[in-house]
């Protein structure tokens, strides 16, 4: 008799207690993953406007112009 009220504790208190736990938890992960959304556009609104420039690459002004390939045309 024991087992049997035991069981059934189990089976009526256990199921509606995981879903109000797996709701606080998916609730917390939620309102944390907008916070972090806001944030992020909230810091690329500031860097708005603002170029930074690590390395400026040097400049090769040794360039004339391409090499000349000449060519024939081809009829079908």
């Amino acid at each position: 008799m024991k087992f049997l009220l035991t069981l059934i504790l189990i089976f009526v208190l256990v199921p509606p207690l995981l879903r109000l736990a797996l709701r606080l938890f998916i609730s917390k992960q939620v309102s944390k993953a907008q916070r972090q959304v806001f944030e992020q556009q909230r810091e690329a609104q500031r860097r708005t406007g603002r170029v930074n420039v690590d390395q400026v690459p040097p400049r090769k002004d040794s360039f004339r112009g391409g090499e000349y390939v000449d060519y024939e045309e081809v009829k079908d």
